[in-house]
């Protein structure tokens, strides 16, 4: 499966899980950490962000030498997040307006990955790398592998949250 299947498929499950939530489930508080609704707008948030830096890519081979310090290497050596918890201390992160901001987000994150995938792809692409504060320097198809890490990095908590709130 390369990187934009992966990602694709991902999506898919974020959002067949958001179809079988309610609003209520969405913006319950878990006890500890964020609502399920805080967590799908940090995925589209971050998300977001990493494919505006993907774009920074695209026709520039600025930084097209550099590369991933030893931390990023080793979680695309493994495409995986590691298996731990990590507290985002000071990163507020909103409620939804409503599902469909969240439905919405999703289905743009589908497009634009689409577009960055195909993009690096032509025959004839020209890209640099952009950096990432962590991990060191990444080219396009490298943030969206990252994104889909993220994403599956993320499906603990989901289901962490899910069991808090049906309690």
């Amino acid at each position: 499966m390369n990187s934009f299947e992966a990602f694709d498929y991902q999506v898919n499950s974020w959002q067949m899980s958001l179809k079988e939530l309610s609003w209520s489930q969405l913006v319950a508080e878990p006890g500890e950490g964020w609502t399920l609704g805080q967590l799908y707008v940090h995925l589209l948030h971050d998300t977001a962000w990493y494919f505006a830096q993907a774009d920074l890519c695209f026709g520039d081979t600025s930084n097209a030498s550099e590369s991933m310090n030893k931390e990023g290497k080793l979680l695309f050596l493994n495409n995986s997040f590691p298996d731990i918890r990590i507290v985002n201390r000071g990163n507020e992160v909103p409620l939804p307006s409503n599902i469909l901001e969240l439905e919405e987000g999703l289905e743009q994150l589908k497009a634009k990955a689409a577009t960055i995938f195909f993009e690096q792809n032509k025959k004839d692409a020209v890209f640099g790398k952009s950096v990432h504060p962590g991990f060191g320097y990444l080219a396009p198809l490298d943030w969206l592998q990252f994104a889909e890490m993220h994403m599956r990095h993320h499906v603990k908590q989901k289901e962490r949250i899910l069991l808090n709130i049906k309690k």
